[in-house]
């Protein structure tokens, strides 16, 4: 394995391994701590990385791996969205989203995805896929089988395009202009 995953080159280097991405802020709320137990109980080997970016409220948190748990910290990037083109699953483990603009961003990039299951994420993802991708924010066991549903799917496009098709067309341009219409009418 690579000891070092800091930049974009490496992504296009190593481009054999299967890589999960969190883009989120190292904030409480965003649930990191339960992301990163479920991960260490995983054994992938050293072909499937995780990889964390966002900033910390403290201060910025220094890019490195955790080699032993294939764990890479890429701390904040002015490209997190381009990262996503990377991943082969995204994931989102919040404890509390208003309108998570980021799951939107992995779905309509066409990538798998899991994530909490909370409102603002449930109202996102089709109904028949919430048991498979949407696990309980406060159940290790629970993110560990949906991570492995997501490891067994990777590329499954029956998932990938179910969600795809059902946010382009809930939350589409036209879609958000209709929906301000009436509330403005009402």
């Amino acid at each position: 394995a690579p000891e070092s995953f800091d930049g974009l080159q490496e992504f296009f280097i190593f481009r054999e391994i299967k890589i999960f991405l969190m883009v989120a802020n190292f904030w409480s709320t965003k649930n990191h701590d339960l992301l990163i137990e479920a991960w260490k109980k995983i054994d992938y080997g050293d072909g499937c990385w995780l990889f964390l970016a966002g900033q910390n409220i403290k201060g910025t948190i220094k890019p490195h791996t955790d080699a032993k748990n294939r764990i890479n910290y890429l701390g904040s990037r002015p490209d997190a969205s381009s990262l996503i083109h990377f991943a082969d699953v995204c994931v989102l483990s919040s404890f509390v989203e208003g309108c998570p603009n980021v799951v939107l961003e992995y779905i309509i990039s066409k990538r798998l995805f899991v994530g909490s299951n909370i409102p603002a994420i449930r109202e996102i993802i089709p109904e028949e896929f919430h048991n498979a991708l949407l696990f309980d924010n406060e159940s290790v066991q629970d993110c560990v089988e949906k991570l492995q549903y997501a490891f067994n799917h990777i590329g499954d496009a029956s998932v990938i395009n179910s969600c795809y098709h059902f946010v382009s067309k809930k939350y589409s341009a036209t879609q958000m202009v209709k929906s301000y219409l009436e509330l403005l009418n009402n």
